[in-house]
């Protein structure tokens, strides 16, 4: 028998962490238990946490808490419990704002606030192991790791399809002390670069010349697994992100996300060489309020997202539906050559989603069909690009 005491909100928030892993059953004998381990801190330590591990076949999280009162008569090494069932009673105790206590014996028993649940213990819970090869890992500030995954990951695609445009692209480039993001949609892709880390070396082979830099690696990751577990590290000070030949791991504290590398015919060289091939011909800046406020009058009476963007005269761009009288222009700074070009309304309206409604977007163009640039400062390497679509005129 096992008992200890903790807080229901502690718990609901591990478990609220632990949801991005949570199996979920497809048939009859299939394991849906998350895995729950009471140890101690340290060896010399009289204080114990529970480790809560969560596995679905994608993703892997690991997190703890702090309990108390513990008190046992027989040697626990781990629990299996149903994650969804441990969720809802979490959520339930924590709404309460109770003090729970746990007693495990041949079922799970949660009591609080007058409430009792009982969980039925299960299967032994399949568990990521570490890969053979070294990771290469780098060190960034909570802040910057959230704002550069954020930007990097906002344009994937929401169904599976060719080319595994449902995932994103981790790349680390020790060479360059850079790490790199890119996800597309084939409407629009998302190129987020950051600098501000500390990378940590890999460890050299026997043999290897120590001259030789190690070559850049990168990670392949379904990009919906990877912005729930962007969540989990929101308001930490510092977070790890590492990559091997098997998956893209992030943590900090006691917190750990291992993401399963994706087996897809990811474009990313293609996506890296027509974002590092694109010389800007001409741009034009507005406040982004402007340019919202100026796609929602076009969106009002528009029968189709097709959407005309160009230039007016030499301080106005013009945006035009397809019915050529719904249109309205913006006032705004222009320098060199402002290409026309014809866009879906509501992927460049996504695209800039993503941006601060507080600054002002940069427009770029780069040649006649091809994608245009948005950023917010210039030279900023953090960018979206938006493909132009069939333009009548053309046809």
């Amino acid at each position: 028998m096992y008992q200890f005491k903790m807080n229901s909100k502690d718990l609901a928030e591990a478990m609220k962490k632990a949801s991005i892993a949570l199996p979920v059953s497809k048939g009859k004998g299939e394991n849906e238990c998350i895995r729950l381990v009471i140890n101690k801190k340290r060896k010399d330590a009289e204080d114990y946490r529970a480790v809560i591990l969560a596995f679905n076949g994608k993703v892997q999280t690991i997190g703890a808490l702090n309990i108390e009162e513990v008190i046992t008569e027989t040697d626990i090494p781990e629990i299996n419990v149903n994650g969804r069932q441990l969720l809802a009673s979490a959520n339930a105790f924590a709404a309460m704002n109770a003090a729970i206590e746990i007693k495990i014996d041949s079922e799970a028993v949660i009591t609080g606030a007058g409430s009792r649940v009982s969980l039925k213990l299960g299967k032994s819970v399949v568990a990521l192991k570490a890969s053979e090869t070294a990771m290469q890992e780098v060190e960034i500030s909570g802040e910057e790791f959230a704002q550069f995954m954020n930007f990097g990951i906002s344009c994937f695609g929401a169904e599976k399809g060719m080319h595994g445009i449902h995932c994103v692209a981790v790349r680390i480039d020790a060479a360059a002390n850079k790490m790199v993001a890119v996800s597309t949609n084939g409407y629009r892709c998302a190129y987020a670069e950051t600098t501000d880390i500390k990378m940590y070396n890999l460890k050299k082979e026997q043999n290897e010349d120590p001259s030789v830099d190690k070559p850049s690696i990168t990670a392949i990751v379904e990009g919906k697994i990877l912005k729930g577990a962007i969540q989990n590290f929101i308001g930490k000070k510092k977070v790890y992100l590492g990559i091997d030949d098997k998956m893209l791991r992030i943590r900090s504290g006691t917190d750990v996300v291992m993401i399963l590398q994706q087996e897809v015919d990811y474009p990313l060289e293609s996506m890296l060489k027509l974002i590092e091939g694109n010389k800007s011909l001409g741009r034009w800046k507005a406040p982004f309020i402007k340019v919202l406020q100026s796609l929602s009058v076009c969106e009002i009476a528009m029968d189709s997202p097709w959407l005309e963007i160009c230039k007016e005269n030499d301080n106005h761009i013009l945006f035009r539906g397809k019915d050529g009288v719904t249109k309205t222009s913006i006032f705004c700074a222009m320098e060199g050559e402002v290409q026309r070009v014809v866009v879906d309304e509501s992927h460049l309206k996504n695209a800039l989603a993503v941006f601060s409604k507080e600054q002002d977007i940069i427009v770029e163009s780069v040649g006649e069909r091809r994608p245009f640039i948005i950023r917010q400062k210039e030279d900023d390497p953090n960018m979206i690009l938006v493909f132009p679509v069939a333009d009548e005129e053309e046809e």
